[in-house]
């Protein structure tokens, strides 16, 4: 028994280690604890999300050991491990960690409201409406924070972070006449965009955008749903298609396609009929169409997208099809 609850706290030491060299252990949120009773290994503490839940008890498992799981994660609302909730104000910030000089993790828009789950020092943990998480100061009068679940904000907060119309684990379809309506839907919503700056984390109008926050406010501007905000979670929702290629002429407007770089999926773009729009964070760092002709002279850009074609998924599908 001993020599398992030894085993467990090394491998916790080594898990630790690694989350913080990839991510600053802050954000990810991992604080487990190993204890036991009479015959029963128990596993306490809290993650930040059940991905993050399931790697770790993925490595326990490997080494067959039996526990007893207690860990709670405070990404899943049906937890109900908030300890408040807020709504921002303005578009604004949140960042990995609560330091002096904290680094970018997404934003949070002007009227979206936010789960939250620890406070220190003027700092909250927070989880925002596509359920990403990160710190948010709230020192400053740019949020409105309520602790009190007596209080009218606390209810208004939590009801209308419930009833956001978010999508995270069905495939999903939606439906345009044809091409040339989506195309110019598409147009009205990204031609302000043009020339935004590209910002690691960005999901902001005001700011700028990464890729997949691109890719996430248009969505949600054409058909009022919220995708999560990470390219790996993106890429499983919309339909998977056969192309195994980089051809424009098997592409359909709408089409989102992923580029993959060491066999991670780290960039994506939408398909127009000029080429494909995408937040592009290498060399101009801006929000450009690279066009399909340019594409072809793979010189002229550092994302390959014939080179490091991954898949395409579709969003969208026409009556007319």
């Amino acid at each position: 028994m001993q020599q398992n609850i030894d085993t467990i706290n090394n491998l916790i030491g080594i898990f630790k280690k690694r989350l913080t060299r990839q991510f600053g252990q802050s954000l990810v949120l991992f604080d487990v604890t190993v204890n036991q009773n009479k015959d029963e290994v128990i596993l306490s503490g809290e993650m930040g999300s059940i991905k993050l839940k399931n790697k770790f008890m993925s490595i326990i498992n490997r080494k067959k050991i039996t526990v007893t799981d207690n860990i709670k994660t405070l990404s899943d609302p049906k937890d109900r491990l908030e300890i408040g909730w807020g709504k921002s104000l303005i578009d604004q910030s949140i960042y990995r960690a609560p330091e002096e000089q904290p680094k970018l993790a997404t934003h949070v828009l002007s009227g979206e409201t936010f789960r939250v789950l620890k406070q220190i020092s003027g700092w909250c943990l927070v989880q925002l409406e596509d359920l990403s998480m990160g710190w948010i100061r709230i020192s400053n009068k740019d949020c409105v924070v309520v602790f009190n679940g007596k209080s009218p904000d606390y209810s208004e907060f939590s009801e209308r972070w419930q009833k956001v119309p978010r999508v995270n684990s069905t495939k999903i379809q939606f439906v345009f006449p044809d091409q040339e309506t989506l195309e110019r839907k598409l147009i009205d919503i990204y031609s302000p965009y043009m020339g935004m700056p590209y910002i690691f984390g960005g999901r902001s109008p005001k700011f700028g955008f990464d890729c997949s926050g691109l890719i996430q406010n248009i969505i949600f501007k054409l058909e009022n749903v919220l995708l999560p905000k990470n390219s790996l979670d993106q890429i499983v929702l919309g339909k998977k298609t056969k192309i195994k290629v980089f051809d424009k002429n098997q592409f359909k407007i709408g089409d989102v396609v992923f580029i993959r770089i060491r066999k991670k999926i780290p960039h994506s773009g939408i398909v127009t009929s000029q080429g494909i729009l995408h937040a592009e964070g290498l060399n101009q760092k801006i929000v450009l169409i690279d066009s399909f002709e340019d594409i072809a002279n793979p010189a002229k850009f550092a994302h390959q997208w014939q080179r490091d074609f991954g898949r395409v998924v579709r969003f969208f599908r026409f009556q007319n099809d």
